[in-house]
């Protein structure tokens, strides 16, 4: 099974030197979607702002980018 790596970049940058084994990049999209949402409901309950310019860049065993995926894709922003 593949080995993904996550790398935050939001206030500070937060490299994955572990990774996590998963089936597939559409997976690994999965589990960044979810970790942006949490990361930016902690923004919210602490700071009462998001910042939809932070993002998560997914990276392969190869080291390298497979998918840049910002905040703003991973929630709906409704008027």
């Amino acid at each position: 099974m593949p080995r993904f790596f996550f790398h935050l970049h939001n206030a500070v940058n937060v490299h994955d030197d572990v990774g996590r084994e998963l089936p597939s990049l559409e997976a690994a999209q999965a589990e960044a979607t979810l970790a942006c949402r949490a990361l930016m409901a902690e923004d919210v309950r602490t700071e009462g702002q998001i910042t939809l310019s932070h993002r998560i860049d997914i990276h392969g065993e190869d080291g390298q980018l497979k998918l840049a995926l910002p905040f703003r894709a991973c929630v709906e922003i409704r008027p």
